[in-house]
């Protein structure tokens, strides 16, 4: 599936805007978006740091790191413009979890290796990662403290189906 990326981006306690084009709020460093179009609105609200993605294309990724080493506790994704989610990955320094909305729940979560190699993983069980379907697009929430002590974060998708 290639190289993802971007969870990082979920270290910033304010809200912001993120495009291609534009700079990121402090304390978040913002490279590798896939799509010259993609752009991310950071929204906290209730708790809950919520990252917006506006998707104009089938599949989108990029990298963050969070500047501060301190990732919010809750976070969640909203990836609009999509509607269904046939592939998502998460990778960190540690740990690499993958899945799609057909397995909410029960993502498949990997160790890597010493060498943080992606291709020496092992499985290791299941991540609690939360998929679902919403009006303008789709949800991905996280488990509470899920990126821990990571510096950086990738993130991926790709979209099975346009509205």
């Amino acid at each position: 599936m290639g190289h993802f990326c971007c969870a990082g981006l979920l270290v910033v306690a304010l809200v912001g805007v993120v495009s291609a084009h534009d700079e990121t709020p402090p304390g978040l460093k913002v490279s590798e978006l896939a799509n010259k179009d993609d752009n991310v609105k950071v929204e906290v609200t209730e708790g809950k740091t919520l990252l917006r993605f506006d998707c104009p294309l089938l599949r989108g990724d990029c990298k963050a790191t969070a500047e501060n080493g301190k990732w919010p506790e809750n976070i969640a994704l909203m990836l609009d413009g999509l509607s269904e989610l046939k592939h998502f990955e998460v990778t960190t320094g540690r740990m690499h979890v993958q899945g799609s909305r057909n397995v909410t729940g029960s993502f498949s979560l990997y160790c890597l290796g010493d060498d943080r190699e992606f291709g020496k993983r092992s499985l290791v069980g299941t991540a609690n990662v939360r998929v679902e379907r919403q009006k303008t697009g789709i949800l991905v929430t996280f488990p509470a403290r899920f990126f821990g002590d990571a510096e950086t974060a990738s993130l991926g998708w790709i979209d099975f189906l346009r509205r």
